[in-house]
Order: structure tokens, then sequence, then C-alpha cells
């Protein structure tokens, strides 16, 4: 007979940290590749080598952790964005990711919480992240605001030599700055590659 599974944690059952990337040992590493490949099983391929990152490395990292392992989280970077011929400091946010087991419980919402207390822990004007329709309700309910009438270029990680348009929608969240002081452009040169 098969061992039975493990109880789904409840959220308050969820300890969170804030963590720079060099302090992530070789073993939470491996752990948060699980997570990420259960979270995005239709790109497993990005994480490759037991990597959890999949383009550009975070440099810090917001973790939710239950029963010893990670259940959500958060990878953010520091990066200047262009924007209307302006250059714009922001947290870049990617790796968004609550295992599935616990989706449905509040554990998206409480890392969106603690997402942005780390921004604002960084003295970060903006949060910044490209979605996919499917998860922009998600993102709109926790404060993020698209910029409309704007497109990111970027590099692919698979292809860093050719720029390309992703067809995601860029969306700023307001920490330190209010949502006015976004520079205007059609435009949101990440001159790199993604989160």
């Amino acid at each position: 007979m098969p061992a039975p599974a493990p109880a789904r944690p409840e959220l308050q059952h969820i300890s969170w940290e804030s963590t720079p990337e060099n302090d992530i040992s070789p073993l939470v590493h491996q752990q948060l590749n699980t997570l990420l490949r259960a979270a995005f099983p239709y790109t497993v391929d990005q994480f490759r080598d037991g990597r959890s990152w999949a383009g550009a490395r975070p440099e810090r990292r917001v973790i939710g952790w239950a029963d010893g392992r990670p259940v959500a989280h958060t990878g953010l970077l520091r990066r200047f964005l262009r924007v209307g011929g302006q250059e714009q400091l922001v947290g870049e946010v990617g790796l968004v990711a609550v295992h599935p087991d616990l989706q449905g419980i509040g554990a998206g919402r409480a890392l969106a919480d603690r997402t942005r207390q780390a921004l604002a822990s960084l003295e970060l004007p903006f949060g910044y992240l490209n979605c996919m329709d499917s998860v922009l309700g998600y993102y709109t309910s926790a404060g993020w605001i698209e910029v409309s009438g704007a497109d990111t270029r970027h590099y692919e990680p698979d292809d860093e030599l050719t720029a390309v348009v992703t067809t995601a929608r860029p969306l700023i969240l307001p920490v330190a700055a209010d949502a006015v002081s976004w520079p205007a452009g059609p435009r949101i040169e990440r001159d790199g590659t993604e989160l």
C-alpha cells in the first residue's frame, strides 16, 4: 500500500524569509528547483541541471516554507529599465510560484504581500514584471498596475544575441513612488534577460 500523501499545510503554518542569492545553499536550490518544476510544468526544461532560475539570476528570494520544504517563491532583481528616454530603477519580480498543492488557501496573496515588503526593504520605487493574461487577475488584485500602451523588449535566455518584444503584459507595483511618476513611453527596454 502506498504511503499516504503529506497533510496539506495551513496558511498560518507557512514561515517566510527574504534571502540574498549568495546565502542560498545548494540543497535549497535543489528544493526550489522541485517547487518551480511543479509550479511551471509547461516549462520544466528551463530549470535544467537543478537550476532554480530560468533567465537572469535573482539577487534576492522571498521563500515560504512548510514542512521543511519551499512551497512559495519569488525572485527579485534590482535593475534599470529604459522607458520613454528615461532610466527607471525597479525591482524586477519573477519566478513567482506557489506549489500546486497549496493553491487556493491564500498562499499566493501572502507571497504577494511578502514580495511587496521585500521591495520596500530595498527602498525601490517600483516592482516590475511581465505576465500572461492567465495570471493578470492575481497581480492586479495584489495592487499591480498594467502599463497600458507599452510593450517590453528583452533578450531570451536561449538567444542572447537578438532582442525580442514579449507578448506578456508589463505591470508595475508602486512601492516607494506613486504610479503617476512612472515614465510614459510605448516601449520598455529591459536591456537583458527576463528574471
